[in-house]
């Protein structure tokens, strides 16, 4: 399956989940803009989140989420296989990079904001009212003429 823009876009107001296997790092966020630039190997996948979580405790099951400062995660789709796991839910899986990274739609599964220890509902919703701007800023752009690389993303991955 090919991640389009299009089918990315169905995403905003969901959630992603990121389980890096390597690092063994579980985190959770809601999907406040997401996009896919460039096409074949130059395809990234940019997502700016609204809030992220971290899943303390993990592996094998996160005892308490934890807010996450990192609230953009960015991917090199050249990497990462693509496939429909059904409930309008898409995994992106990558050997290379030891990630999988699942997107929820919006009426799909959620991890509820107030189940994250300390997240600052204030700040949370400056981002969704933020992010809500720059979702309808990217719609009505040329999306060939719009770099939206998360500031801080190199390569893939959650920026550091």
């Amino acid at each position: 399956m090919i991640l389009t823009d299009e089918i990315a876009a169905r995403y905003v107001g969901g959630q992603i989940e990121v389980h890096n296997q390597i690092k063994a790092r579980l985190y959770r966020g809601e999907i406040g803009t997401i996009a896919v630039e460039g096409e074949g190997s130059y395809a990234t996948l940019s997502v700016r989140l609204n809030w992220m979580a971290k899943g303390e405790g993990f592996p094998p099951f996160p005892a308490r989420w934890v807010p996450d400062d990192h609230t953009t995660y960015g991917a090199s789709l050249m990497t990462y296989s693509v496939s429909d796991i059904g409930d309008g839910c898409l995994a992106l899986n990558s050997a290379i990079v030891g990630e999988i990274v699942v997107l929820f739609p919006p009426d799909g599964s959620k991890l509820d904001q107030s189940k994250v220890e300390g997240l600052n509902a204030d700040e949370v919703q400056e981002r969704r009212i933020r992010n809500a701007a720059l979702d309808l800023l990217y719609k009505d752009r040329d999306l060939d003429d719009t770099k939206f690389t998360p500031p801080g993303v190199i390569g893939h991955g959650i920026a550091r």
